[in-house]
């Protein structure tokens, strides 16, 4: 009774819900930095595909003094060496650790926000992903919303910001919104006439075996389904200034489609993070009826001990610790945090209506933590495929294999969520924009002529364990998902086109080979 009566006089409490978000938050940390250590050396290391230290001079000689504020990183301070990277890496990861148990919240995340920044400021073509963007946009409103502590409990009883509450709000709506209005202004028809899905579950980057079934249900649920995405995306977020049920069914129609793109697709850390920013939509009371009743009755007992002392029975003030001070002095500046909002509420307005709140925005465009959304605002309709061979002759070629992207047609689509292989990943762009992509491609081909063993590391299978092969090219072809009958007679799960076309080849050469991609193997 007496947890009832508490419930019934915080009924907006926000506690509970910002110590959920910045433990989710640092937990997407954690992933995202253990997830790019794997790939590091062979994506932006010295011997990788697109090494950060050439990148990083070309950007000092092009900027000058002005680097520092056009592409905000410890690079300039570290350097960009392989040890470097590792540390920036490592040091972010012990950071979003730290955040997640609670140790010192603000100055932990931070780190990694500033770590992860680093980062995606010399990635290039490997860290320019929507959810690398949406990342640093939480992770600076998590540093906002964090309490000026040495440790986060949940049972704290300090009163969240609630300006920057309703930032993460407003986030959760620009996303969801920005992402529909962008495949309606594409002007795609199959968006316009439900039609999508029936293309996306085939030609999706990083299909799973569940989006595999999925993409064969009969077409009119398919397009039902497209049509409730966009009700998702286009009316749920309005729902988010309609009051508290309002907001719960905003946050129900976000999680949904959340679990169902999860489960149909590896989308890396982009579900779980959007779950995280959708929970903000809900107050204390809401998320406690979600847990198990005793896990509610300890909560709602923790809290009734912390509201007993706000009154007369509070015992005297013990003295406070010299280590406080600084927390206690910070701690009394709320209008600080006020202030944080303020800028970032008038940044994310001139990202639509410019003017001089527009300048605000252009001044905080290099830390990446105002932007736009818009996935998939174009359907694809077909999946072309880019496969990597070598070869001793120019005859005969044998395949390098990715461990996630399909490559031989037996293998069955699988989960690697949260994780993000970024090869695969990008490969399935350059096969979409072959000319734009061909730069990278061919530093990817002239690494593995070299035989460098961080980029090896990125493919399951080396065709060439003894030694490089004396050719390396790279070949497309079209990729379609078997129907259920060739899948239960030969255990299929793609068809594909043979022969496949030509792309690029490393070194060039004789006319022949490149015309006549050969057998594979």
């Amino acid at each position: 009774m007496q947890g009832l009566t508490s419930l019934a006089a915080h009924p907006r409490e926000l506690r509970l819900a910002r110590w959920l978000f910045l433990r989710g938050v640092a937990v997407v940390f954690v992933i995202a930095f253990a997830s790019l250590a794997m790939q590091l050396d062979g994506l932006i290391g010295r011997d990788g595909i697109l090494p950060a230290a050439d990148f990083a001079a070309r950007v000092a000689a092009r900027l000058s003094g002005a680097r520092f504020t056009r592409l905000p990183t410890l690079v300039w301070w570290t350097g960009a060496s392989d040890p470097a990277l590792r540390g920036l890496c490592y040091g972010g990861l012990a950071a979003s650790l730290a955040a997640a148990a609670g140790v010192v919240p603000m100055a932990s995340l931070c780190v990694a926000w500033c770590c992860y920044l680093s980062l995606f400021n010399v990635g290039q073509d490997f860290l320019g992903f929507q959810w690398d963007l949406l990342l640093l946009e939480t992770g600076l409103l998590a540093v906002g919303w964090a309490p000026l502590a040495l440790r986060h409990r949940r049972s704290d009883t300090d009163e969240p910001s609630r300006p920057i509450a309703w930032l993460v709000r407003l986030l959760a709506f620009k996303l969801m919104l920005l992402s529909g209005i962008a495949k309606l202004a594409s002007g795609d028809p199959a968006w316009r006439d439900l039609t999508a899905l029936t293309y996306h579950f085939e030609t999706q980057p990083l299909p799973t075996w569940i989006g595999w079934f999925v993409h064969h249900l009969p077409r009119w649920l398919l397009v039902a389904a497209c049509g409730a995405t966009l009700v998702v995306e286009l009316a749920l977020p309005w729902a988010i200034f309609a009051g508290r049920w309002g907001r719960r069914i905003a946050c129900a129609g976000f999680v949904a489609l959340m679990v169902g793109i999860g489960l149909t697709g590896n989308y890396t850390f982009f579900n779980l993070l959007t779950v995280v920013i959708s929970l903000v939509l809900l107050d204390d009371d809401d998320l406690r009826a979600l847990v198990p009743a005793k896990w509610r009755a300890r909560s709602d007992e923790v809290r009734t001990a912390g509201s007993s002392l706000d009154g007369a029975d509070r015992p005297p003030r013990a003295r406070t610790s010299p280590i406080r001070w600084p927390t206690k002095l910070l701690s009394v500046a709320p209008w600080t945090r006020r202030a944080f909002a303020l800028v970032l509420a008038t940044a994310n307005l001139g990202m639509f209506v410019g003017g001089p709140p527009g300048l605000v925005w252009r001044m905080l465009v290099p830390l990446s933590s105002v932007n736009h959304y818009g996935l998939f605002a174009v359907m694809t309709r077909e999946r072309p495929e880019i496969t990597i061979e070598g070869s001793d002759d120019g005859v005969e070629w044998r395949a390098y294999v990715l461990p996630w992207k399909p490559g031989p047609v037996d293998r069955r689509p699988g989960f690697v969520e949260p994780h993000q292989p970024r090869l695969d990943w990008q490969l399935w762009f350059a096969a979409l924009s072959p000319a734009s992509n061909a730069r990278w491609v061919e530093r990817l081909l002239e690494r593995l002529h070299e035989g460098s063993p961080p980029v090896l590391a990125l493919f399951a299978v080396d065709p060439f364990p003894d030694a490089p092969p004396r050719y390396v090219r790279a070949t497309i072809a079209r990729y379609h998902e078997s129907d259920w009958r060739t899948l239960r007679a030969t255990g299929a799960w793609w068809a594909r086109e043979s022969p496949p076309l030509p792309y690029l080849v490393h070194p060039r050469l004789p006319a022949r080979a490149v015309e006549s991609p050969g057998p594979v193997r």
